[in-house]
């Protein structure tokens, strides 16, 4: 893709330039065309992108903080390899945030934040109808962007804005490696969208998004490239978290 023709004055604006560069990027590695562990030649990107390397650098900065980019002492930066021990980081992590931010959607939300919300289940349910995993993964995760953004708590968003790329990651190595039953995890977030709707109490809230995640994380951490024993581990340790 050319960033140099997709709009008239790109090169004079540099904010809208490196926004746009940090986007291509991130949804490369997100579909695989940056594949994790693959080193990231800037000098080839900048070139693919018709632009100077200085914003595919700076892209990379950012790209780093997101948790997508590594770097590697004298050599080029790397995508990360996400490993089962950093699904069990990410999802014990994420457990807290989401409990927040769905008792808080609850009690803060508009009747416009549920249309949303229900039309965000349908694209995900038109996604799975046409067989596009990966974008099936990024409806998944805008889904819980309108969650955090009903929460209304600007600290609480600002958390989950620090894992959402590698969440992204991982719900596409989920749907893309594991043998997921897809229809049952957009049915989960129906549920989820119904119980903020109704106003349901913090102890059902809560359940639905314990089942919901622990769903989520054993599919996945169980496909993943790490040894079973391994495997076994962390979804014993994460369901023995599940119950404190």
């Amino acid at each position: 893709m050319d960033l140099s023709r997709t709009s008239s004055g790109l090169a004079s604006n540099w904010d809208s330039l490196g926004a746009q560069v940090v986007n291509v990027i991130r949804d490369r590695i997100f579909r695989g065309e940056l594949k994790q562990g693959q080193q990231v030649q800037e000098s080839v990107l900048a070139d693919q992108l018709g632009v100077s390397r200085g914003p595919v650098r700076d892209a990379m900065t950012v790209l780093e903080h997101e948790g997508l980019i590594l770097w590697v002492p004298r050599k080029s930066p790397a995508v990360v390899t996400l490993t089962a021990r950093d699904a069990e980081e990410i999802y014990t992590l994420r457990k807290p945030l989401e409990e927040l931010a769905i008792r808080l959607a609850t009690q803060r939300r508009t009747t416009d934040d549920i249309v949303r919300m229900n039309a965000a289940v349908d694209a995900m349910r038109e996604a799975f109808d046409t067989g596009d995993l990966i974008d099936l993964s990024l409806r998944d995760v805008a889904f819980h962007d309108m969650i955090y953004q009903a929460a209304d708590h600007r600290r609480l968003l600002d958390a989950w804005l620090n894992i959402r790329s590698q969440v992204v990651l991982f719900l596409v190595s989920r749907n893309t490696l594991a043998k997921t039953d897809q229809k049952s995890a957009i049915l989960e977030h129906q549920q989820l969208v119904d119980a903020i709707a109704a106003r349901t109490s913090t102890s059902e809230l809560k359940r639905l998004v314990g089942v919901h995640l622990k769903e989520s994380f054993q599919r996945l951490v169980l496909s993943l490239p790490s040894t079973s024993e391994l495997a076994t581990q962390l979804v014993a340790e994460y369901d023995s978290e599940g119950e404190e």
